[in-house]
């Protein structure tokens, strides 16, 4: 009876240090392929991109060259959430390219932007209007 009893305080003990370690982690940020631009070049398509994501959020990195953007934090309604975007480019002929737009929270601890989420809505927008233009 007493090795059960210690087994039972061993099992509970250890579900509880395993659940005060336990950090779920941010869903899941993919990156989101724009439509290939059949008929642009890739200087044309690249501008539109770079066009459409200036038009809201200011540019933290451009790299025209190798098809590289990345947006600065841009506060939402709620000042500790924050959106930022990046566009990479897999391809220049054809020209494929492709969107992250990843959701922070603001650490006050830390006093940094902490990933958690992808900002599905706003990826949605985005990746309907950039197909409107680019196909």
């Amino acid at each position: 009876m007493k090795k059960v009893w210690l087994f039972s305080v061993c099992c509970v003990m250890n579900l509880l240090v395993g659940c005060s370690f336990y950090h779920p982690s941010p869903s899941i940020v993919e990156w989101r392929a724009l439509p290939e631009a059949r008929v642009l070049s890739f200087d044309d398509a690249w501008q539109i991109v770079v066009a459409k994501i200036s038009e809201n959020f200011d540019l933290e990195a451009v790299d025209s060259k190798v098809g590289y953007l990345r947006t600065t934090h841009k506060q939402l309604r709620n000042e500790n959430i924050s959106v930022k975007i990046t566009v990479k480019t897999d391809s220049k002929d054809p020209v494929r390219m492709k969107i992250k737009v990843e959701k922070f929270k603001f650490n006050r601890k830390t006093g940094m932007w902490v990933l958690f989420a992808r900002d599905i809505d706003l990826e949605r927008e985005i990746l309907e209007e950039l197909t409107g233009r680019i196909r």
